[in-house]
C-alpha cells in the first residue's frame, strides 16, 4: 500500500512540475555572423614588383545588414617549405593588409612561389573569427633576358635587358630593397639557396 502512495505522489510531483510558470528569460540576441563570403577566387598569380593584386570581397551577414566597421580584417600569406636541417615542414606568416579591400604589390619580402592567402574577418561585439583561403602564386619579374654587371663609381650594379628589350636597371637594389653591390665587379655566377620549397 506504502509503494502506491509513492508512486502517486511521484506521478504528482512530476504534473506539478510541469504546470509551473517557465519566467525564464529566452530573447536571444542576433549576432551579426559572417554566413557567406563571395568574390574571392580560387586561385591568383602577380608578377613581383610590377602587377598589383586587387581582391573586392562581398561578406554576407545573417540576420543582420552589413557594416564594415563592426569587423577587424587582415590579410596574410602562409609560406610553408621544408627546414632540411630538421627534416620537417615549417611555415612563415607575411602579413599584407588590414582593409577589406585588398591592394597588394609583392616586394622584396615576399618570397616567389606559390602560397595560400588568408583572408580573416574577426567581430568587433563577439570575437567571433571568419576565414576564407586562396592561392597566390608571386612569379620573378626578372627571370628572362640578358643580365649585365657593370661598374659604377666605385661600386657594381646589375642591369637586366628583357625579352621586350625593356632595360631594368639596378636589378639588385630593387629586390633587395636598396642594397648595392659594393666593389668593383668581378664575374657572374649561379647560388642555389638552401631553403627547399614544394
Amino acid at each position: 500500500m506504502k509503494n502506491k502512495i509513492y508512486i502517486v505522489i511521484i506521478i504528482a510531483s512530476f504534473f506539478m512540475v510541469s504546470c509551473l510558470k517557465d519566467e525564464g528569460n529566452y530573447e536571444y540576441e542576433n549576432l551579426a555572423y559572417v554566413q557567406e563570403i563571395k568574390g574571392i577566387d580560387e586561385a591568383y598569380s602577380i608578377y613581383q614588383f610590377e602587377e598589383e593584386l586587387v581582391v573586392t570581397p562581398e561578406l554576407t551577414i545573417g540576420n543582420s545588414d552589413f557594416n564594415k566597421d563592426d569587423y577587424d580584417y587582415r590579410w596574410y600569406l602562409v609560406d610553408y617549405y621544408l627546414d632540411k636541417k630538421l627534416s620537417n615542414i615549417k611555415h612563415d606568416t607575411i602579413y599584407i593588409s588590414t582593409d577589406k579591400d585588398l591592394r597588394f604589390t609583392a616586394g622584396a619580402n615576399v618570397p616567389i612561389k606559390k602560397m595560400m592567402c588568408v583572408f580573416e574577418v574577426t567581430s568587433k561585439g563577439t570575437g567571433v573569427v571568419f576565414k576564407e583561403s586562396t592561392f597566390l602564386t608571386v612569379k620573378n619579374s626578372y627571370s628572362y633576358g640578358s643580365f649585365i654587371l657593370h661598374q659604377k663609381g666605385n661600386n657594381s650594379e646589375l642591369c637586366l635587358i628583357k625579352e621586350n628589350e625593356e632595360i631594368v636597371e639596378d636589378v639588385f637594389g630593387i629586390v633587395t630593397g636598396g642594397k648595392i653591390l659594393a666593389g668593383k665587379p668581378k664575374q657572374m655566377c649561379h647560388f642555389y639557396p638552401n631553403r627547399m620549397s614544394f
